[in-house]
């Protein structure tokens, strides 16, 4: 039997691209600030537009070149395969987007402000993660809530790492 788990990390890395062909360049498709893209993503909410959703979520080609190569989840103790972590992270995506629209798609969506917890600075990226969204509720009362996952700053452009909310 072969156990593909003992493979070195530039092994999977090359199987991984194999399954997301071309080498991006840069990050496409996020926006030139945190804020920007947060606004961004409050916009296509309110017009359930998931087009603009996916544009704004990192792609398996940006994580295999820029993200995962450079994350703690290819040393141990969190040493992940990138097929595993981005098994994981994409159907987090998929459903916290998908709940999200929901919920919220197509609606005012209340937006007064946002926050995220850690800053971690890899390499020649950025990550923030435990990002929370305030929000005044339609009865008036406030809220906070994670509405996605990470976010991904590299020369100057930001993306979504996933969608991954509380619902």
């Amino acid at each position: 039997t072969v156990v593909d788990s003992i493979l070195p990390i530039e092994e999977e890395i090359r199987r991984f691209r194999d399954l997301a062909p071309g080498t991006p360049t840069s990050l496409a498709g996020g926006a030139a600030s945190r804020d920007a893209l947060v606004r961004s993503w409050v916009r296509a909410v309110e017009q359930a537009d998931t087009a603009a959703l996916a544009a704004m979520l990192i792609s398996p080609g940006e994580f295999i070149t820029f993200y995962y190569p450079e994350s703690r989840f290819t040393r141990p103790p969190y040493r992940q395969s990138p097929r595993l972590l981005w098994f994981l992270m994409s159907s987090n995506s998929s459903q916290g987007a998908s709940r999200v629209l929901q919920r919220h798609g197509g609606e005012p969506f209340g937006f007064r402000s946002y926050t995220c917890g850690m800053e971690e600075g890899v390499g020649s990226m950025r990550t923030w993660s435990d990002c929370r969204i305030q929000r005044r509720l339609p009865d008036g009362r406030n809220a906070e809530m994670r509405f996605f996952g990470g976010i991904i700053e590299r020369d100057g452009m930001y993306k979504f790492l996933s969608y991954a909310s509380d619902y």
